[in-house]
């Protein structure tokens, strides 16, 4: 059990450092040893399908990590369906089956975890503040967007009280507030959230975090919002930058950020920065054009920004081109 152990703790190392296949081979092998070992209905089974599903869901792979959660927790049931290793099969769980866009499902299982966990840890311990940051945003994807706000200020609550005003995690959940806040137009009270969030993460992260380029990118759709597309110009440039540092080459967010510099730039009347932006954008999200960043399609709005762009600087040809390229996109 001790080379299975190993096996797990080396994968994740090595998931640390983008290699990802060699990973996924090492949670299989772990599996299979422990499978092996002590058979399929074993706690230390259930643990490696719990760690190889959650492995599946942190790299996109929400379907094929379904059956895998779930197999782990029927066998943690079984053994103990109010035990923290349960709890945690359901958090796990309930994430996935939001990534796949089942709500009410997702929603039921986070709130048996955190029902288990406020019963065997108490009311304010950080793992329920886990349970309650995750459940905001099942919340609002139900339109309840009040109750996500309970939710992540009562996080923060219990995050304050055992870890102290600042901490990686209370940057992100502030994060989360702030663009709960802006959702419902309470764009003063989510820029300053989000200013707090944002000196935080570069405090405790580093500037080049890809956690302080998300909220770069986060404040500067708030300052859009509030005509300020200069200071969001800067934002978006500075998400772009730590984007194209941190992430893969031409990585959907990147070109995201990139988007919303151009129109940021585009909006401020700065046409010929709006232009290398968004041209860029274009040409690379082109070969892939039903990629998409939650419901923003990226070639759609890249074009629709050029074609914005060439008639403010009356250039209706090149407009019209883009028009054309529109109406035969299949």
């Amino acid at each position: 059990v001790m080379y299975a152990v190993a096996i797990n703790n080396l994968a994740n190392v090595i998931k640390d450092t983008g290699k990802l296949a060699e990973a996924e081979t090492l949670l299989r092998e772990s599996l299979d040893v422990r499978r092996e070992l002590y058979g399929e209905n074993s706690p230390v089974f259930a643990t490696a399908l719990n760690n190889y599903g959650r492995f599946l869901l942190d790299t996109g792979r929400a379907d094929e990590a379904e059956p895998r959660l779930r197999e782990s927790l029927e066998i943690r049931r079984q053994i103990d369906p109010h035990s923290l290793d349960a709890a945690s099969s359901l958090e796990n769980l309930g994430l996935a089956e939001m990534e796949r866009g089942r709500t009410d499902e997702a929603e039921i299982l986070i709130r048996e975890s955190l029902d288990i966990r406020r019963t065997v840890l108490g009311d304010r311990h950080p793992r329920l503040a886990n349970n309650l940051a995750m459940l905001g945003p099942i919340l609002e994807r139900k339109g309840e967007w009040i109750a996500a706000e309970d939710s992540y200020r009562e996080a923060l609550a219990i995050l304050r009280e055992t870890h102290g005003e600042e901490h990686p995690e209370i940057g992100r959940i502030l994060q989360r507030l702030g663009r709960n806040l802006g959702q419902q137009g309470r764009l003063d009270d989510s820029e300053t959230v989000l200013r707090r969030a944002l000196d935080m993460q570069r405090r405790l992260l580093g500037e080049d975090h890809a956690n302080v380029g998300s909220i770069c990118g986060e404040l500067g759709v708030v300052l859009m919002r509030r005509e300020q597309p200069a200071e969001a110009a800067t934002l978006f440039r500075e998400q772009v930058h730590i984007y194209e540092k941190r992430l893969p080459p031409n990585h959907p967010r990147t070109s995201q950020g990139r988007l919303r510099l151009g129109q940021a730039h585009l909006k401020a009347k700065e046409f010929e920065a709006a232009e290398d932006s968004l041209q860029t954008v274009y040409e690379i999200v082109r070969l892939t054009p039903t990629l998409a960043v939650g419901d923003t399609n990226l070639l759609e709005s890249a074009r629709n920004a050029l074609i914005e762009l060439y008639e403010a600087t009356e250039q209706p040809e090149r407009a019209k081109l883009l028009r054309n390229e529109d109406a035969q996109a299949p």
